[in-house]
């Protein structure tokens, strides 16, 4: 039982940000998007997807390695980055610091796959996915700030 509620309470982390911004659909429409831009259901598959899979290499990293400073750096940048964006782009509406935001975020997740590497490289294979999607929501971000 333990096991599972400390999981559920680093997923539920990754949530605060959605709960604090919630999608802004007046925001959003009002936005010239690119054309490869997903439909809003995609996001709302992929972003509990990542998060799951960031939960189960952060709990087993936390339960199973000696954690040092290097990768609390690297988790807490991710997750400020991760979270920022959300509060930035739907709360107070703003693509220039969504992209800088954007950007931090995947520089700070490529970080935190290599701290996570050098202690446990399973858990590190699950962060994968979520450097990819940043990689793609980096490119959607600057576009869509381009056309804006």
């Amino acid at each position: 039982m333990k096991k599972i509620l400390g999981f559920l309470i680093i997923l539920f982390l990754w949530f605060i940000s959605s709960i604090i911004a919630p999608f802004n659909k007046t925001f959003y429409n009002s936005l010239n998007l690119p054309i490869y831009t997903p439909n809003k259901i995609v996001f709302i598959i992929v972003w509990p997807i990542l998060y799951i899979l960031l939960s189960i290499s952060i709990y087993n990293t936390i339960k199973n390695e000696i954690i040092n400073r290097n990768y609390t750096l690297s988790l807490v940048l991710t997750y400020i980055f991760n979270q920022l964006y959300s509060i930035v782009f739907f709360y107070y509406n703003n693509l220039i610091l969504s992209t800088i935001v954007t950007l931090c975020g995947l520089v700070s997740s490529i970080y935190f796959f290599n701290e996570t590497y050098k202690l446990n490289k399973k858990n590190a294979y699950f962060i994968i996915p979520f450097i990819l999607w940043n990689i793609f929501a980096s490119i959607l971000i600057i576009n869509t700030l381009i056309i804006n």
